[in-house]
Formats: C-alpha cells, structure tokens, sequence
C-alpha cells in the first residue's frame, strides 16, 4: 500500500466536513475565515456536506510511475492581481524558462498563481485586481500542462487534478516553511502537507467554536430557583440541549385559572405565615426570659416577700385587734 493509499482510506474514516476539507485542500486551494466560520456554522447546526471520499489519485505528489509532467501555459486569467486575461505566460518543454520584467509587470502574480495550482510546501492566498471592478468577480485561470507527452488542461481553481500537484514550486517562503518549521523529519511527502493543512483548520474551526461557546456561557441567563421535589425541580433536571421547544412551552405552560390559583396560595401563605407555630414560639420564649428577668430584679422579690401567706395572715391578726380594741372604747 502507498501512502497516498493509506491517507485516501484514513480519510474515509474521518466527518463528512473534514473529507471536504481535505478534498479542497488536495486541489490547492486555500481556506480563509469566512470558510473556516461556515464550517463551524454547519457544525453548531449539524449540518453535513455531501462529499465524494478522496481517492488516492487525488492525494498531492501522486504520479503514476514513469510519467512526466511539465508545466505549458497560463492563459485566460480573471481576476488574479493585475494580470491580462488577454495575455498568455508560456514555459519551454524543456531546459530552464526564465521569466523577467519591470516591477509590477506580473510575475509575482504569476507566480503565485503557479504556487496554488501545483505542490507547494508553503500555501498563500491568490488575491484579485483591488484596482478593478473584476475584484468582485470569481477568480479563474486555464493551465495548460503535459503528462508523459499527453496535452491536457486544468481549470484553477475548480478542476485542478491530481496529476499537477507532481509539479513542485520553490519561494523564500517555502524555504523559510522547510528551514523553520518544527518538524523532525529531514524529509517529509508532499501528500503530508495536506494532513497539516487539515490540522491548521481543524485548530481554527476549535478556536471560532470555543469563542462562541465563551460568548454564549457570559450571555446566558440564571436559571430560575425552583423547591427540591417539585414538578419544574424535576424538569430542570432533566433540562439538555436536545430538549424540544414543544418540551419547553409544555413545561412552561399554565392552567387557565392559574392567576386564581395563584391568589388563593398567596392568601394561605399570610395565613400560614400569621399563625406560624415556629414564630410563635419565638414571640413566647422572648416572653418568658423578659419575665424571668424581671421576677430577678429586687423590687419584684421585696413584693414577692411582702405576698408571703404567714405574713398576709399575722397582718390580718394585728388588723382584727385593732379593730376589737376601737370597739371596746366606743362601749365605754
């Protein structure tokens, strides 16, 4: 098995969104992020693109054994920088093709347009003419190339096959890609630079997602405090993100007299509260220590004394001799 057969059935394996991601990364083109916020737009919807399994022969740097490919034209260009779409770039078949010219002549942009269509270590976007209005048309190009002598044509950047990524291309930032780059590996297959551009968007769609779920958790609301045991404790607890909005408004749903319902639990909820044995006892305990206070205090005690039965009744003997005594003199 070849390594562009084992990525093709590895790739079977993975979400539909990331076979999609691979396929679009094996034609060379670039994903910005307005694709990688799509990707995660689908993913929060469950959405799924309806995608072809990548095959082997799609896989960057395949090429069937013996065959050469050589790069022939660029023609029919739109909306890549500056370039004419009139005007066509040719390459020798064979010996070293040397493209010169002014600044601002195009060759960068050719260049860049070569880089997107063919192998690169290093992926750049190919931006359009900022300084025409076919800046918002869709950007185009036709290549021509040869594969073991066969002329063939490929459309950038819809039909771009397998057979040109045999091509390899070389800038200073490919350089600067292999020189600086954290890998180990002295030597690394082009079919793994697309396994690098699938991890770089797979980052990027987990950093737009864990931004969302940030932004969602800070605007969320409190859920409402509900008594243990009750009907909506229970259905708060049951509560997930699959639970239907049919769910929700059953639950959220009230009787048609609920506002009479709701007077006469409020009625008996004074009345609980007035005749509360729990504040009851209360009011009476305070009572008592206030009475238990004072029966300390000395004027309660002199009294207390003074209410004594042996005392009451020597005072009722004193006040009957007086009495007898105030009768006796009166007689005489």
């Amino acid at each position: 098995m070849t390594i562009e057969d084992a990525i093709a059935e590895w790739a079977a394996t993975r979400p539909a969104w990331q076979q999609d991601v691979l396929r679009t990364l094996a034609r060379g083109q670039a994903l910005d992020q307005n694709a990688i916020d799509a990707i995660a737009d689908d993913l929060v919807a469950g959405r799924e693109p309806s995608v072809v399994p990548l095959q082997a022969s799609e896989v960057p740097g395949t090429q069937a054994a013996g065959a050469c490919v050589v790069l022939r034209s660029i023609r029919e260009v739109s909306n890549v920088n500056a370039l004419l779409g009139q005007q066509e770039m040719t390459f020798g078949s064979a010996g070293l093709t040397v493209v010169y010219g002014d600044n601002g002549s195009g060759k960068s942009g050719y260049a860049r347009l070569v880089k997107a269509a063919v192998g690169a270590r290093h992926q750049e976007p190919v931006h359009g003419n900022v300084f025409s209005d076919t800046g918002r048309k869709a950007q185009k190009a036709e290549i021509g190339f040869s594969v073991a002598g066969a002329d063939m044509t490929a459309t950038w950047p819809d039909s771009i096959g397998s057979e040109l990524r045999a091509v390899s291309f070389y800038d200073e930032a490919c350089g600067d890609t292999y020189i600086g780059g954290d890998s180990e590996l002295t030597y690394r297959p082009s079919a793994l630079v697309m396994l690098d551009g699938l991890i770089a968007i797979c980052d990027a769609v987990r950093a737009v997602l864990d931004e969302r779920l940030h932004e969602n958790s800070a605007s969320r609301g409190l859920m409402p405090t509900v008594p243990d045991g009750t009907e909506g404790a229970r259905f708060l607890a049951t509560l997930t993100g699959s639970t239907s909005p049919a769910q929700l408004d059953a639950a959220c749903a009230a009787p048609d007299d609920a506002s009479e319902q709701l007077g006469a639990l409020l009625r008996e909820e004074a009345r609980l509260r007035a005749t509360d044995p729990s504040r009851e006892r209360v009011r009476l305990e305070a009572l008592a220590k206030m009475i238990t206070s004072f029966r300390q205090t000395e004027a309660c005690q002199h009294v207390e004394r003074q209410l004594q039965p042996d005392d009451q009744d020597e005072s009722a003997r004193a006040m009957d001799g007086r009495e007898r005594d105030s009768s006796e003199q009166f007689k005489r």
